[in-house]
């Protein structure tokens, strides 16, 4: 890790970690998030103000920084420092399909949480896209559980377009982990946990749950009691 992605790394945290804070509304299903070990985390994808909730989230509960796919292209001069030290995994779409996989496998081979937006682009209104299998395939290969995650209400902190963020009320919703069934061959495995994963998301139960009472804004805010210790980026 340079120093310059050392500093990114602090000052985004710095920014992004207390504003997810102010506006998250709600967490349901904390308890199916792994304290440790590797997993495959997909959800749907409003706007690109999930990294930062999963983020804040997951280091909140696990102490470590997620890994996020993200297409190598961005990678370059400063914004390439920026992707790096925020914990995005350059991924070539033009290269062969091994490539991808290699770099999968060196993340959840580390005991990493990979995060996966299964509908490939934004879609900030209902009902969700088809899940692609790409996510479900390197859970498979590297005998790691998925874990179904739904997000509201980011498309309106940060909507398509817009650098700033704006006022609005996040809600984030785990489900149990899903695993692939091994009586299944491996096409219809991957098939059938991709379509289990997808309807796990339950994206309409976040979009209808009442506002938090107060007993869930306090589980809410010991959730977010972000640890001392910042182990900051880690590479693959």
């Amino acid at each position: 890790m340079t120093l310059l992605e050392r500093w990114t790394h602090d000052l985004t945290m710095a920014v992004s970690r207390p504003m997810v804070r102010r506006r998250l509304a709600g967490v349901e299903g904390l308890e199916h998030l792994p304290l440790d070990g590797a997993f495959v985390l997909v959800s749907n994808h409003v706007s690109f103000a999930h990294h930062f909730v999963y983020e804040a989230l997951l280091f909140a509960v696990r102490g470590e920084q997620a890994a996020f796919l993200t297409k190598a292209e961005s990678f370059t001069g400063l914004r390439g420092a920026w992707f790096d030290s925020v914990g995005a995994v350059p991924v070539d779409r033009s290269r062969p399909a091994r490539e991808v996989f290699d770099t999968t496998d060196r993340v959840l081979g580390a005991g990493r949480v990979l995060v996966v937006c299964p509908e490939g682009t934004r879609n900030p209104r209902p009902p969700m896209l088809d899940f692609k299998d790409g996510a479900f395939r390197f859970a498979d290969r590297a005998g790691v559980p998925v874990l179904p995650a739904a997000l509201w209400g980011a498309q309106d902190v940060l909507p398509v377009g817009s650098r700033v963020p704006r006022s609005g009320r996040i809600r984030v919703a785990f489900g149990p982990p899903l695993r692939p069934d091994p009586a299944l061959p491996r096409a219809a495995r991957i098939r059938d946990l991709t379509e289990r994963g997808r309807a796990a998301a339950a994206l309409d139960r976040v979009i209808a749950a009442p506002a938090p009472d107060r007993r869930t804004r306090l589980r809410r805010e010991r959730a977010m009691a972000l640890r001392d210790r910042d182990p900051g980026p880690r590479t693959v």
